[in-house]
């Protein structure tokens, strides 16, 4: 009688097995010819050639006219590096707004930095406004 059931037990996990094996073959035949398209592409995309052809960066940033390698070396890249002191008032943190150019002190080769982009102004930081008095605050600032 245990031999039965143990056979029995075999055949449905067998069969259980075949059936999700077929089942996802399914679905994957379903999907091909339906016109699967991968859910991460962001649609509105361009086809290969033209999205290929700009810069990442060509908006933030003015090319250089000879753009290619630089002559940075690695002691003159890691002085890019934000440096701030842990546990000051100051409120300082390494998490830049802005950027002169778009280095900051870890790229490998080092002669990859500086070579594409022209440095750019950075515009000067301005102080918030304080809140107005005798309003209803939330935080720092007024709420409607």
């Amino acid at each position: 009688m245990d031999k039965n059931l143990a056979l029995m037990y075999t055949m449905s996990r067998g069969t259980l097995l075949n059936c999700m094996i077929f089942g996802m073959a399914l679905l994957g035949v379903v999907a091909i010819l339906g016109g699967y398209r991968e859910a991460f592409i962001p649609l509105g995309m361009g086809a290969y050639p033209e999205v290929e052809e700009g810069l990442i960066l060509d908006g933030d940033y003015r090319m250089k006219k000879h753009a290619g390698l630089s002559n940075f070396t690695y002691e003159e890249e890691s002085t890019l590096y934000p440096v701030t002191q842990v546990g000051s008032y100051a409120q300082t943190t390494n998490n830049k707004e802005y950027w002169k150019i778009p280095c900051n002190g870890t790229a490998a080769p080092a002669d990859f930095c500086g070579g594409l982009y022209d440095a750019k102004a950075i515009p000067p930081k301005s102080a918030t406004a304080p809140p107005k008095q005798g309003c209803l605050r939330v935080n720092y600032y007024c709420s409607s």
